[in-house]
Parts: C-alpha cells; structure tokens; sequence
C-alpha cells in the first residue's frame, strides 16, 4: 500500500547523503514509506541500504538533508526516542537472559519503566503468542534455533509498539529452507501488525516475494522506485535489468537503422517503433530474459538468432543453456527437458520482439512512458 498524496508519510528521507571520508555512502537520496507499508531496499552490498537504516534509526547522523518520521524532522532527535524497531542479522539477543526477559526488555529501559510489571507481562505473552513463542519464554537464546532466535529478535522490536521496523538483511543467517519459513512468517506478521516495515536485502526473491514497494539501489543512489511487477517488467535501466530477475538478463549490442529496425548477430528487424523512443544510428543495448526466448518453431512476431550451445545447466524443473552468438556474446535461455540439447548442438533460438528491452549506450531505458511492459 503505497503513502498517499494527502497523507503525511510515516518516514521520509529528503535529500539525504552521507559519507565516510572520501567513501559516498549517499548521494541525495530521497524516499518515503507510507503508513503499513512494506518497502525493500535491494541493491548489492556496499550500495548505501544499511546506511539508510543506521540514518532513520539515529545510530549515525547524515551529512545533509533531512529525515522525517511521522511528519517530523527526527535529525537531532535521540535514538531511543524515535519509536522505531530495528532487527539486525545478528539477532543482538542477550545470551544470559530468557526469552521472556529479552523480549521485554525494552519495557524496562528508561524509556518503558512506564510500564507496570503486569503491564509488561501481558505485552511479552501477545506477542510470543504472535511469533509463536509461547512454550519458549524461559529458555535461553543458546537453546534456540536460529528461527527461533530471530522470531525472539522480532517479539523485542514489536513488544513495544513502535511506528515502523527497519530490518537489516535478518533472515540472512538462515538456510535456504528456513529462509523460505521465515519469510512467509514475516509476511504474514507483517500483515497482522500492520506497521511500517523498511527492510534491507541483497536478495530479490526476498524483496520481490515481501514489498509493496521496491527501491533499487547501487553506489548510493536511487535506481528506480515501484511495485515488484514495475520494476521486473519496466525496469528504469540496464542496472535494474540486470540486477532483477533470476537468471540475469541477456545484453546484446545492437545498431540502430533508419529509426525503425535493428541490426543484432547479422540479423535485422524491425522494432515495434511505438514502444522505444530511438534514432537512425544509435548504438543500443538490448535486454532479453532468458524465460522469454524459445527454441522452434516460429511464431509470429518473432526473430531468430542461431548459435551453438556452449554450456546446459539442469536444474530440476528448468534446464538453461548458453548460446554462442559470437566469440564474445552468449545468449542464455531456458529450455524444455523434453527436449534435451547437448554442448556443440547448433539451434535456432526465437525471441518475441515484444518482450524486448532497448537501452541506450549510458544504459537508460528508451521504452516510452506511455507503452506498458
């Protein structure tokens, strides 16, 4: 559920940038989450995602521009007073005390001693029974699994009510079939709390599976902003388009003809001019899934580009082959296990001219705004 525009945003960065002696971590970002919205931050490491979060959560101040939460500027605003949750990777559980006890710790700070004992307790059992905890309230962290120790690290940012959680990669420590659990557990606590949620990952099964919203970064700044389909579908550039979506997409070099065809690997076609904004002459890069391309037989509004097979990856469900186009360009594409091709076979692969992406020699999208993906 995206902030709407008469409704103040519950965190807003405007403007923000920070750095670490000559290192930009952020160069004027700026980015909102609106009330109970769920918004990832996906981008490879080192592109300023955990910077954000450090910023709104007041563990380090920026450089420039502001940070509001719930409609005030938080800037100069003391960490423990800005009512928001951060979960790290690595839990920051207290190995000497319970369950119960780190959980309602921060009931018992100086900033919760409002709350009566009684009070307390009634608030950690809600929310045990929330992450499903309940019958884990006097163990201690180091009789845990590490679902369950990140659900503990979940029931302390939640116990007190706090107007949104930032989470740093925290399902990162999992394996892959715990990841999966936690991930649906998240999800669904996510849709019962109901509260602002910025979440940090790497990971774009993550972001793609969880987010309302998905802001793309890299080198600390904003690549594109929109909901996962907007950003799969219509990716803003060849960073996105590459970056989303698994396996990688294809990036061919092409030419531009008399604005209206393309000439790529000694085949050209004519483009589909109403949806790329293009001229006579421009060198082009174009983006092509690899679950978009087919082997035969043709089809109607396709194109063709023949190669030998360099490599087959069996992968279950899916089988996914090299193709060589030329000695430095592969196009990979899935393939069906009934049809079972081997390293050397020489195909004909096809690809539907609507499921392409243009983009320019600076890597910026030339799909019109108007045309939908």
């Amino acid at each position: 559920m995206d902030a709407r525009p008469d409704k103040t945003p519950c965190l807003k960065l405007a403007n923000v940038s920070k750095s670490y002696g000559d290192a930009t971590a952020l160069n004027r970002v700026s980015m909102t989450a609106g009330e109970g919205e769920f918004v990832c931050l996906l981008g490879p490491s080192g592109c300023g995602k955990s910077t954000i979060l450090r910023l709104v959560a007041g563990i380090e101040s920026c450089d420039e521009g502001e940070i509001l939460i719930e409609g005030r500027v938080a800037n100069y605003v003391r960490p423990s007073e800005r009512n928001v949750a951060m979960v790290f990777q690595s839990y920051a559980l207290y190995p000497h005390m319970t369950v119960r006890d780190n959980i309602a710790f921060p009931l018992t700070t100086r900033h919760g001693r409002h709350f009566d004992r009684a009070t307390a307790a009634n608030r950690v059992a809600e929310v045990a029974q929330l992450v499903d905890l309940s019958d884990k309230l006097d163990r201690l962290p180091s009789q845990l699994s590490g679902g369950q120790r990140q659900r503990v690290a979940l029931a302390r940012s939640i116990v007190r009510h706090p107007v949104a959680f930032l989470m740093d990669e925290p399902l990162s420590n999992l394996d892959a079939l715990l990841r999966h659990e936690m991930r649906q557990s998240l999800i669904d606590l996510h849709r019962r709390v109901g509260r602002t949620t910025i979440y940090v990952t790497h990971d774009q099964l993550e972001a793609m599976t969880m987010a309302n919203r998905i802001v793309v970064m890299d080198h600390g700044r904003i690549q594109q902003v929109g909901t996962p389909r907007e950003v799969f579908e219509r990716p803003a550039n060849r960073f996105v388009a590459g970056f989303v979506g698994l396996p990688s997409m294809n990036m061919l070099s092409g030419h531009i003809k008399g604005a209206k065809f393309v000439s790529l690997h000694g085949a050209i076609f004519e483009l589909p001019v109403f949806a790329f904004l293009v001229q006579d002459g421009m060198n082009v890069v174009l983006g092509l899934r690899p679950t978009d391309i087919f082997f035969g037989p043709a089809r109607p509004g396709t194109v063709s580009l023949s190669g030998s097979v360099s490599r087959v990856e069996y992968g279950g469900g899916d089988v996914f082959v090299d193709l060589a186009l030329s000695e430095a360009e592969r196009l990979r594409l899935r393939a069906s296990p009934e049809k079972p091709v081997g390293v050397g076979d020489r195909i004909e692969a096809y690809i539907p001219l609507a499921a392409l992406h243009l983009f320019d020699a600076e890597g910026a999208s030339l799909r019109r705004p108007e045309v939908a993906a």
